[in-house]
Formats: structure tokens, sequence, C-alpha cells
């Protein structure tokens, strides 16, 4: 598929013969195009509703895509511009690797955020962690070591992304989903 039908502005005129120094950008934006393709015959959609960026106490209703596992490289920059599946993109994206890390992304412009979103997440972590820890009897005392924070989310302006630290999470793909759709859990 080409990308003009995921509503991004071409970025290569097709009707031309490929130009050597950008044939191989050229391949790798197609095999990508088509990845995100069939990745889409795999995701979760659901509605979510966020904060309104800069408007305390207004809301949004969005649609929120979830994955794991994404065959893509840039699934979420698809999926951000993505007219074919949507009228303008999916404003949430939620991606999960090897099942342990985690990248929440808002388009943008969308006009949302995630503000409070990554503390809640950080406070059910912790909550998790506790209950896998107390749960084993036969487990060998160990003394607590410093916690350190999971889920980031200072690394864009605006609150607009969330991503888990290098250690990974213990929560699963339907706790972070629940928690994202329980906003009056987490909303400023």
């Amino acid at each position: 598929m080409h990308p003009a039908a995921h509503g991004t502005p071409a970025l290569f005129d097709e009707t031309e013969p490929p130009q050597p120094p950008f044939e191989r950008e050229r391949d790798f934006v197609r095999r990508d195009v088509a990845a995100y393709d069939r990745d889409m015959t795999r995701v979760y959609t659901c509605e979510v509703v966020l904060p309104v960026l800069g408007l305390p106490g207004h809301t949004r209703s969005s649609t929120a895509l979830a994955l794991e596992d994404p065959t893509s490289t840039l699934f979420a920059t698809w999926a951000h511009q993505d007219t074919q599946h949507t009228a303008t993109g999916f404003d949430v994206v939620v991606l999960c690797e090897r099942k342990r890390h985690y990248c929440l992304s808002v388009k943008p412009t969308a006009g949302v955020c995630l503000q409070g979103l990554g503390s809640a997440l950080e406070r059910a972590e912790g909550a998790k962690r506790q209950r896998l820890d107390t749960g084993d009897f036969y487990a060998i005392p160990r003394a607590m070591s410093v916690w350190t924070p999971v889920w980031d989310d200072q690394c864009a302006r605006g609150y607009t992304r969330i991503e888990t630290t290098p250690q990974g999470t213990a929560l699963s793909m339907a706790e972070v989903l629940q928690l994202l759709q329980d906003a009056g859990r987490w909303m400023p």
C-alpha cells in the first residue's frame, strides 16, 4: 500500500524511476507500510476519555489502538496518520514489545494528553510487584532494593508519551489498557 493511502504526504513520486541515493529508503518505507498493514489485522481498539491539553477539567473521547510486538518499525507514526481506518488517525497508540516494554503515545495534534497516567501506572506497578513478592512463600528473603521508577512520562513535552524504563514492567497489556480506560483514577 502506498503511504498516501494512510493519509501521509507522498514521500516520493512513484512514477519516476528510483534514484540511487534514495532507493534503499524508498524500499524501507514500502516494506514498513506493508508490515503496518499486516500488523493492523492484530490490533485492539477502544474508546478512551483523555484530558484536553491546556484546559484543566476538560476531557475528550479519543480512539486508542493497542498492539503487542509490532513488526512495523514506524507503527505509531503510521497509526497516528492513518486515514484508512479512522477519519483523522488514531489519537492514542499503545505498543508493547516482548511483554515488558511499553510505549504509549498521543498524536501531537490531537489536543489531548496523558497527564497523570504515568503516576497511576507507577502506583499499579508497585502494587503488582508487592503482590508478586509476597505471594511466594518459598522465596528466599531478600533485602528490598531501592525502588526505581518503571514508567517515564517525562520523555516528551506535554505528557504526550509514556515509556517503560529498560527494566520493563510487571503489568500486562490488559492491565495497562484497563487503567488507560479508567481515566477517573488518574486524570488531574
